[in-house]
């Protein structure tokens, strides 16, 4: 079974309405989420209408010698011979100076563009003023526990289907990631490809970009910021943790580490916000894994992380559902998520099991200190509990990952 023959309607949904319009369609996400397989899938229904399609794979060596923005411009001039066509281009940051070739198409009304690109940065500095309010931007992240199901389906026997209990632990324990499907869901090699998509990402998008000399320093604090998804993580943490390992960093190595791994949305910083003072705090801010499963193939899975896991899922829904999303801070305890969108703002609190009336109480807690009115959910693991606790709504993690609303 190939990506492509799976469909991904939502990133396809969000790419129609600007189609035909003069402005540049921006994919972002982390490398072997899928965005590759939505141009295809983009690319195969438009050339079904008719529609004239160039696409270019910039990782692919068919086009090394377009990985200047001269060859590039040049190339898909001569390709377009004066019909406008819709240009699909993957991983665009590998063409140098690309944005001066895409902005001249652009302005030539030459081509209906569409772009992806692996990094966070993408549109940023110099390059967001010179496309300023001529680009969109769709974030593309791993797969859904819906999409994950449709993708087991389609890689199964319809005879031995998993349960959906099955699916959702499989889910838990290898992430999203649309390649794992091409495996056969067998563990070994699920763990293989896991590394070894972590390995090009790492070495393609942060060793070689930010010139890294010590690996060894790297990767533990990689390691380390992987093991403290959810938690505080202040650049301190991190020297006093490498500190106990007899190594030690500059605070501005470990800033550039961090900064790095977030343009490659390997790990994703969410800011603290101050819900009494409305406004967002410069210190001790959170980071998610940008897919569990790479996190577990380094890592390797522990009991102990199920909290975590199930936290950094909740953030990566959110996200995908096109929420911003910070952590809440209170006087007293915290709100694990502040989820806003332009319909409003909504309070969510994590938790694996509500095994007993202090836990519950602990959970409810923050709520009860809050002053305005919107909305407070409250997603766990537990299958039985109560769906409501005086005014906060409960819901069940796999239906929430399998898209019930909040």
């Amino acid at each position: 079974m190939e990506d492509d023959d799976i469909p991904r309607p939502d990133y396809i949904q969000a790419l129609e309405p600007w189609l035909g319009k003069p402005v540049i369609k921006v994919l972002t996400g982390m490398r072997r989420v899928g965005k590759s397989s939505i141009l295809r899938l983009l690319a195969k229904d438009r050339r079904s209408a008719g529609e004239n399609v160039l696409f270019f794979d910039m990782e692919s060596l068919e086009h090394e010698a377009l990985r200047d923005y001269r060859a590039f411009y040049d190339r898909v001039k001569s390709l377009l011979g004066g019909r406008k066509s819709l240009l699909l281009v993957d991983e665009i940051q590998e063409i140098e100076g690309w944005e001066k070739a895409i902005s001249s198409l652009l302005a030539e009304d030459a081509a209906d563009i569409v772009i992806t690109g692996s990094n966070a940065k993408l549109l940023s500095g110099e390059l967001a003023t010179l496309l300023a309010g001529r680009a969109v931007t769709t974030e593309v992240w791993p797969l859904s526990l819906s999409e994950f199901d449709a993708f087991s389906a389609a890689g199964e026997n319809r005879h031995t289907q998993p349960t959906e209990d099955a699916r959702l632990d499989r889910y838990l324990r290898f992430g999203g990631l649309p390649g794992l499907h091409r495996f056969g869901f067998d563990e070994a090699s699920y763990l293989q490809y896991l590394d070894a998509v972590y390995s090009a990402i790492v070495l393609k998008d942060v060793v070689s970009r930010i010139a890294v000399r010590d690996i060894d320093l790297f990767g533990r604090v990689v390691r380390f910021a992987f093991d403290n998804v959810g938690n505080l993580l202040s650049i301190k943490n991190i020297s006093d943790f490498l500190k106990s390992e007899r190594r030690g960093a500059s605070v501005d190595t470990i800033a550039n580490y961090l900064t790095a791994l977030g343009d490659a949305l390997i790990l994703h910083r969410v800011p603290r916000w101050d819900i009494r003072g409305k406004r967002h705090l410069q210190i001790s801010e959170k980071y998610y894994a940008g897919d569990i499963g790479m996190r577990q193939a380094l890592l390797g899975r522990r009991s102990q992380d199920i909290g975590a896991l199930i936290e950094n899922l909740v953030y990566l829904e959110l996200r995908r559902r096109r929420y911003r999303v910070s952590v809440g801070k209170l006087d007293e305890g915290e709100i694990d998520f502040v989820a806003e969108r332009d319909n409003g703002t909504v309070y969510v609190q994590v938790a694996y099991l509500l095994d007993s009336p202090g836990t519950i109480e602990r959970e409810l807690a923050p709520f009860g200190r809050l002053k305005d009115r919107n909305p407070c959910r409250l997603i766990t693991m537990d299958r039985f509990q109560s769906d409501n606790f005086d005014g906060v709504r409960r819901l069940y993690l796999p239906n929430f990952l399998r898209g019930a609303e909040l």
